[in-house]
């Protein structure tokens, strides 16, 4: 709480709903966390198994691009 400028009496006054969002927004500001939307989540599975189908086509095949 000491990067929200929060005393610790008011740290401890936060709700807990509040303080998951403020260290959430801290970790996303400071490049260590961020949120994902399902949009991501879907782009990432797609990427992935298009990944591992081009793994496949190099075990199967033996060569790469």
């Amino acid at each position: 709480m000491q990067k929200l400028n929060k005393t610790a009496e008011q740290a401890m006054d936060t709700p807990f709903g509040e303080a998951v969002y403020d260290l959430a927004a801290i970790g996303e500001a400071e490049g260590v966390c961020g949120f994902v939307t399902d949009e991501h989540e879907e782009a990432g599975e797609a990427a992935k198994r298009q990944w591992e189908r081009r793994q496949e086509e190099i075990k199967t095949n033996g060569k790469r691009n």
